[in-house]
């Protein structure tokens, strides 16, 4: 991709995010939905559809600022209020999701490794995009809920990814206890990891008063909190939203109101443009996506069905638990806070 169409694919990328976008507010439809749309249509321009996005970049660079940012906007108070149920949801639920998904694909006929790491990738829920659809209409708690869930369930879907990837390319099957262990050890060592650099940046930032610095160590937490999780073999998204929720309690105490306000225009404009250009690159993939499943047997048919088969489950999977979720709570802990 040559320097003149990169910038011209940048463009393109801001234009649709800030279209779509106002489109969405304007007329109370989910932005995500029309940016994958606007995708779409980009992805059907000549060599537009041939532009991809590492994973990697994604992995590295994209998550951890997205998870940072809405970490900082979660109440740690809350947090701790509703940690039973976003426990349940960021945890137990995403499991049996991806159990759910797999078991139903290998039932439509694909191979059982593959149903394994299309389970995992599935099970997450996208709940910062619904929190950011539900920012006017949804309860305190209720934003809180799903924010929290964001934050941990990636790094429940990552851990079920990596091993179900590790089985696939043929590495040695993992038996449960193994699997509760490396459970375990990467939501520790994350918290862990994240504490270490949480609390560094702390003090750092409570003997600062220079915004532009504060901003650039701001920019340099969540990587690091990453890479220090990463360097453990622990769940870095964990390390990064633990690191985020210590300035968020710390923050009116450590950080002066300039250089907060300095740093979260910044995190604010930066996730949305990050965000909203992850969307539409999932809309640019669409066009060729169909041609490569048109040309296999079964065709666009048979996929469609299993896609929609799949995604019958985990919506029912969702429903089913949040539902069950919402019943046990309510019969373990009787306080009004709960009914």
């Amino acid at each position: 991709m040559d320097r003149v169409f990169g910038l011209v694919v940048i463009v393109a990328l801001v234009s649709a995010v800030i279209v779509g976008t106002v489109l969405g507010h304007r007329y109370r439809v989910g932005p995500p939905v029309l940016l994958i749309l606007l995708g779409g249509l980009l992805g059907l321009i000549p060599r537009f559809g041939d532009v991809r996005i590492d994973g990697e970049i994604v992995l590295l660079l994209f998550l951890p600022a997205i998870l940072y940012w809405e970490s900082l906007n979660t109440s740690f108070r809350e947090i701790r209020k509703n940690a039973r149920i976003i426990v349940f949801l960021s945890v137990a639920l995403v499991i049996a999701t991806a159990v759910a998904v797999s078991w139903t694909a290998r039932a439509l006929g694909m191979e059982s490794h593959a149903a394994a790491v299309l389970g995992a990738v599935l099970s997450p829920t996208d709940a910062a995009a619904v929190a950011g659809l539900g920012k006017r209409q949804l309860p305190r708690r209720s934003l809180t809920v799903l924010r929290a869930e964001s934050i941990v369930n990636d790094g429940t879907a990552l851990v079920l990814f990596a091993l179900t990837v590790h089985v696939a390319i043929g590495g040695a099957a993992v038996g449960p206890l193994d699997l509760v262990v490396r459970f375990v050890g990467s939501y520790v060592g994350g918290i862990v990891s994240g504490i270490v650099v949480g609390g560094l940046v702390t003090k750092v930032r409570r003997r600062l008063d220079a915004p532009l610095e504060e901003g650039a160590l701001s920019l340099l937490t969540p990587f690091a909190a990453f890479l220090l999780a990463q360097s453990l073999h622990c769940s870095g998204v964990v390390a990064v939203g633990v690191s985020a929720l210590m300035l968020t309690y710390y923050g009116p105490v450590v950080i002066r109101a300039r250089s907060r306000l300095q740093s979260y225009a910044f995190w604010d404009i930066a996730t949305f443009l990050i965000n909203g250009s992850l969307w539409v690159f999932v809309g640019v993939q669409i066009p060729g996506a169909l041609r490569g499943i048109a040309g296999v047997e079964g065709g666009l048919r048979h996929a469609v069905y299993i896609a929609l088969a799949i995604t019958g489950v985990v919506i029912g999977s969702r429903i089913f638990w949040g539902e069950s979720t919402t019943l046990v709570i309510r019969l373990l802990d009787r306080r009004a806070l709960q009914r």
